[in-house]
């Protein structure tokens, strides 16, 4: 499931949650070719089809689906097949094209134009994944609602199984089984890992439990916070989208829909053994293989953008267990940065890319970034008994090494009194007065490195007294060999001599 954003990402943007439509949602197409407002729509959605033999539309949909779509001009038609062709027709269907620049939208039209529970939105502008579902749940009007992104299919029987499941459940969020479809032959095995990875259940969760069960630290095993793979009780999740931000996101944009959905959500439950969802795998920056610095440095806008809005909700909700969730996220979000500089980069593009690091994150991130790559490389040298130079001929763990004292020593300088940096917003703590989390990680840090420097001297420590101790012993063992050796010539001697006198004696 790709990035659904085509938006140039630059500067990280100040963000304001809010329940008013998105802007850029100005256009609804109904049957591919007359364009009305969202109240309008909603209206001739009520109305049935007057053609004989063409599909209806409910009055009160018990399912609603949210399908988005950029650029999707060669997968559009089957994600939309899939949903025509669902066993049950008690559902509406809120197509959202992301103004897209090829055909998709005509694609679109021609599937969907005979077809009365299809209605079309065109956006007037490219918003990214998150502004089209804000778009699309807020012309909605079912029971529940499920999300479809433009490349994925659902199975046949998704509407009637997994409204019925709703109803017997009586949850608020449902999770169910998916199965991830490589968009290649290079993705094949990763989608297999992401299948399984995605496929988590931790069980019936409620009240705070279901935020903190996908995004807590202190739980051991974490549900996954993807939003395509749930079905949702319609009114709490509009209510949930209707606060918030109506800005662009970017990238792990649905970490931030999934935190504000589990922060208003009652109930989780899950339904693992039925895959619903075909999901496709392997064109976003997620796949297999290297992503390039142009991929990468968008990202870099992205992932801040999608922080700074899950730290400025938490903030507003006033709620501890959401203020903590929000400081695991930064924490994930500030190793998966790391993870993907050091890992899926070239050294070349990684060293080009730090600058933008430090220009979007700034110094206390950036160091920590560093630290975080190259602590990860020394513990692999260390456990594998390498050597800095056994695994270092290309300078990339020394360059590493001089990026995490460049920057830390660049953001302890511009540590304020107080504390609390506002240069590094998504970066601090939610709690007032504390100091930055970077900085705090870069510190302990520092604090890591004296202790690996003290442990490394206690273990030279042991080493030296465990030698000591074997050349005690072996000095014990020589000596116990010589006493035996002097004991065995004294024996000897001993006959000897009385052999001698025994002679002498007889002459």
């Amino acid at each position: 499931m790709p990035q659904q954003s085509a938006q140039p990402e630059t500067t990280p943007t100040d963000i304001t949650p809010t329940g008013s439509t998105p802007a850029g949602a100005t256009q609804v197409v109904k049957d591919g070719a007359v364009k009305k407002n969202a109240h309008e729509a909603h209206e001739e959605a009520a109305k049935p089809s007057p053609e004989p033999g063409v599909p209806t539309a409910p009055s009160a949909p018990r399912m609603s689906i949210v399908v988005i779509a950029y650029n999707q001009q060669t997968q559009i038609e089957h994600a939309l097949t899939s949903v025509m062709e669902q066993t049950s027709a008690d559902f509406e269907a809120i197509v959202v094209d992301d103004h897209s620049t090829d055909s998709t939208l005509s694609v679109i039209n021609d599937t969907v134009s005979n077809d009365a529970r299809f209605h079309v939105i065109e956006r007037s502008e490219n918003g990214g994944a998150h502004l089209a579902r804000h778009t699309g749940i807020a012309a909605t009007k079912g029971e529940y609602v499920l999300f479809l992104d433009g490349d994925d299919t659902l199975d046949p029987d998704a509407v009637q199984r997994l409204t019925a499941a709703m109803d017997e459940r009586k949850t608020d969020i449902l999770r169910f089984g998916l199965t991830a479809v490589a968009s290649d032959q290079a993705n094949e095995q990763l989608a297999k890992q992401v299948e399984s990875n995605l496929n988590v259940s931790v069980g019936r969760q409620t009240g705070a439990d279901v935020l903190r069960s996908v995004f807590s630290h202190e739980w051991q095993n974490r549900a996954t916070w993807s939003v395509v793979d749930c079905a949702y009780r319609g009114d709490m999740a509009r209510a949930a989208f209707a606060q918030m931000t109506d800005a662009s996101l970017g990238r792990l944009e649905d970490a931030y829909e999934f935190f504000v959905l589990a922060q208003c959500a009652e109930s989780m439950d899950y339904m693992m053994d039925y895959h619903a969802l075909n999901y496709t795998f392997g064109t976003g920056i997620s796949s297999a293989g290297s992503a390039t610095a142009e991929k990468f440095g968008a990202s870099l806008q992205g992932m801040r953008r999608t922080l700074d809005a899950v730290l400025d909700f938490a903030r507003t909700a006033k709620d501890p267990d959401a203020k903590a969730c929000a400081r695991d996220f930064a924490h994930y979000v500030h190793d998966l940065l790391a993870d993907n500089w050091s890992a899926r980069l070239s050294l070349e593009d990684g060293e080009a890319a730090f600058p933008q690091i430090r220009q979007v994150w700034g110094d206390a991130v950036a160091g920590y970034v560093a630290a975080y790559a190259w602590g990860r490389r020394s513990v692999y040298l260390d456990e594998h008994g390498l050597s800095l130079g056994d695994m270092d001929r290309n300078g990339v763990l020394s360059a590493w090494e001089g990026y995490v004292r460049m920057c830390g020593d660049a953001a302890m300088s511009q540590k304020p009194a107080d504390g609390v940096g506002e240069e590094d917003r998504a970066a601090s703590l939610i709690d007032e007065g504390a100091q930055p989390l970077a900085m705090r990680d870069f510190e302990w840090m520092r604090a890591v490195d004296a202790q690996v420097e003290g442990e490394r001297a206690e273990a030279l420590k042991a080493r030296i007294e465990q030698a000591s101790k074997r050349e005690a012993k072996r000095k014990v063992s020589q000596a116990e060999r010589a006493n035996s050796v002097k004991a065995r010539v004294r024996s000897k001697g001993k006959r000897l001599l009385l052999k001698a006198v025994d002679v002498a004696r007889q002459h």
